[in-house]
This record gives structure tokens, C-alpha cells and sequence, in this order.
């Protein structure tokens, strides 16, 4: 029951409030691109399945940058989602557990700004799904003003 209560606090205070979105995010229409993960199929998916159902922008989901998305204009932002995996480390009370850390760039292609997030442990989907509903939160309140 312990370990159930901290895994579910840990996914939900995921991300600062602030973290990885830059203010004017959604003042110009642009579409999106994220680069999928290489060799990660399930979580490319879970990713476009998040952004599909929190994200009401427009986005494409890409393997890489080619001439197609060169319009900077058209596709203002790129997001690199990033997992790793971290080896155990340390012994007896100091031991730290083998854990994966999820992050991210969001990068302004206009401006070469980068919006970094990142986390380490809890839950892949949990993840993205926070960084998905707050890209939607600013990019509403600016594609209305």
C-alpha cells in the first residue's frame, strides 16, 4: 500500500509550473514536430497518444529533421523527448535503486531557445502526459489573445 501511495504521489507533481514552456508558447500558429525515440516503438506510441488526447495544437510526430519541415514558420517548435536508463549505484543506506529518467528539449526554431524538462522515476506516461496538458494550457491562453 506504501509503495502504491508513492508511486501515485510521485506521477502527479511531475513538472514546475513553468518548466519547459516558454511564455508566448501558441501566439503564432505553428505546428509541432517531435521527434520520435529510436528503437522505442511502445513509447513513440504512448507518446503520440498522449499528445493526441491533451494536446489540441497541431503536431507531427517525425523520425528526423529533413528539408520537409525546414519552414520555421510552419513548424515553430521541435520537442526531443529523451529516456535513459540509470544503473543501480552505492551500497547500504546509501544504495540508490536502478531507476529510468524521462526528459526533454522544447526548441524554439526561430529563436535556437531551448526549454528543457526533465524528471527521474515514476511513470513514462504520467510524464508526458503533464509536459502534453501544460504545452495545451499555455498554447490556449495565447492562441486567444
Amino acid at each position: 500500500m506504501l509503495i502504491m501511495t508513492v508511486i501515485l504521489i510521485s506521477s502527479f507533481s511531475i513538472l514546475k509550473d513553468d518548466e519547459g514552456v516558454p511564455p508566448d508558447y501558441g501566439s503564432r500558429e505553428t505546428t509541432l514536430i517531435i521527434l520520435k525515440l529510436t528503437k522505442m516503438k511502445r513509447q513513440n506510441e504512448k507518446i503520440k497518444d498522449v499528445f493526441t488526447d491533451n494536446y489540441k495544437g497541431k503536431f507531427v510526430m517525425v523520425d528526423t529533421l529533413d528539408e520537409k519541415y525546414n519552414d520555421v514558420d510552419k513548424y515553430g517548435y521541435v520537442f526531443t523527448p529523451r529516456v535513459f536508463w540509470n544503473e543501480a549505484s552505492g551500497s547500504g543506506d546509501s544504495r540508490m535503486a536502478a531507476s529510468w529518467s524521462y526528459s526533454g528539449t522544447l526548441t524554439d526554431r526561430s529563436t535556437g531557445t531551448k526549454y528543457p524538462i526533465g524528471y527521474q522515476g515514476g511513470a513514462f506516461g504520467p510524464f508526458y502526459k503533464s509536459y502534453a496538458k501544460r504545452l495545451e494550457k499555455v498554447r490556449a491562453k495565447n492562441a486567444t489573445n
